[in-house]
């Protein structure tokens, strides 16, 4: 009887340790929230710094980066820069990928044009 209970309690103990914090489900569940989000932008007013995040939030889970960057890192930059183009919202994600090819880069840009939510893929660079 003692031995069941020590393999019971044992084994509880063990998947508590093993799961990530916020339970197992939490990056699928944010990843729906970002889809859920994306459907309800409206692109004929253009797209502002709000919905530019949750675009490229987006185009990172569709085009299956989502094990490459954080979703949850998104950096708007060069706002008043003139180096970036003002037509488009540049946005910035950290790397969480331990790719060996990935090692020294820090993190990945996305932009998205003002006006119709077209995103492409910047690149990766050091800190």
């Amino acid at each position: 009887m003692n031995r069941q209970i020590f393999a019971i309690l044992f084994f509880v103990l063990s998947v508590g340790l093993i799961l990530p914090k916020g339970g197992a489900m939490s990056g699928i569940d944010y990843r729906l929230q970002i889809k859920e989000k994306f459907k309800n932008i409206d692109l004929s007013d253009g797209v502002n710094k709000e919905e530019a995040i949750i675009i490229a939030q987006n185009y990172i889970i569709t085009s299956n980066k989502d094990k490459i960057f954080d979703l949850k890192s998104a950096k708007i930059f060069g706002e008043n820069d003139p180096y970036w183009p003002s037509t488009s919202w540049h946005i910035s994600f950290n790397i969480i990928s331990r790719d060996w090819r990935r090692r020294g880069l820090k993190w990945g840009t996305f932009h998205v044009d003002k006006k119709t939510g077209v995103t492409k893929y910047g690149g990766e660079g050091p800190s």
